[in-house]
């Protein structure tokens, strides 16, 4: 904290002064003999503390830090949910090997699990280190060219490493909130994986 500034002032007699308006002071008055500051003579003085101000930069700072924890705890919710998603999924085992055309472009050579979940309505690519690709249940339906393009497009998100680039990016604007170019690259980066 700041060092407090004395401050010498009239004390107040009573509340009715401030009921008549003040003379304006010109500001080369010398205040009278009884304000003037103390240099040893026995004449009275008060002091008070400095006017609080305004803290600003605090509430500010408070304000970006909510909602930028807002925002945190949105994308840890689902990164959650999507965990939760991947361990209700149930595994499936393909012959998908003309969908992964190119093997060794995969992370540290980690080829994606195939599961299918009642919960999901289109194919969902989740996970970095155990990346898993959900189908939907009605996938048995679906023509054998259509599987593989759709488990080839997916491995393509694994390939890319766009789970990556868009958490990133979510927190870029977890951190940015209050800047629109954080929620245009966001929205960007959607529309390009």
């Amino acid at each position: 904290a700041l060092p407090s500034i004395p401050i010498n002032l009239l004390p107040a007699t009573s509340a009715t002064f401030l009921s008549k308006p003040l003379a304006p002071v010109s500001a080369l008055e010398k205040p009278p003999a009884s304000v003037q500051e103390n240099t040893g003579d026995s004449s009275p003085t008060q002091s008070f503390p400095a006017a609080p101000q305004p803290r600003w930069a605090l509430l500010i700072l408070v304000l970006y830090a909510a909602v930028a924890v807002m925002f945190f705890v949105r994308q840890s919710v689902g990164g959650y949910l999507a965990c939760r998603l991947v361990r209700r999924s149930r595994e499936i085992r393909l012959d998908v090997s003309q969908a992964w055309a190119h093997e060794e472009s995969f992370l540290l050579g980690i080829l994606p699990r195939i599961c299918e979940s009642s919960l999901v309505q289109g194919p969902v690519t989740v996970g970095l280190f155990r990346p898993t690709i959900i189908l939907p249940s009605d996938w048995a339906t679906w023509k054998r060219e259509k599987l593989w393009a759709v488990v080839a497009h997916e491995a393509s998100h694994v390939r890319r490493l766009d789970f990556v680039t868009q958490n990133l990016s979510a927190l870029n604007r977890c951190l940015f909130w209050f800047h629109p170019l954080a929620w245009w690259l966001d929205r960007q980066l959607k529309v390009l994986a």
